[in-house]
């Protein structure tokens, strides 16, 4: 899972194509673990701004 911080997680790219079938690909994400941070703080603005709100609590 990446969100859950899993740098190696496979992601599956589903696809519906215009006739209704589907096809499913699989793929590796290429997020590193201070990147994954940053999507699960909605950005890496805010993720600095979180690390510097703890860090003067």
């Amino acid at each position: 899972n990446v969100l859950a911080g899993d740098t190696n997680a496979q992601v599956t790219l589903k696809v519906t194509k215009k006739d209704g079938s589907k096809v499913e690909i699989a793929t590796r994400h290429t997020l590193s673990a201070d990147q994954i941070k940053w999507v699960k703080a909605g950005s890496a603005l805010n993720y600095i701004k979180e690390q510097k709100a703890s860090a003067s609590s």
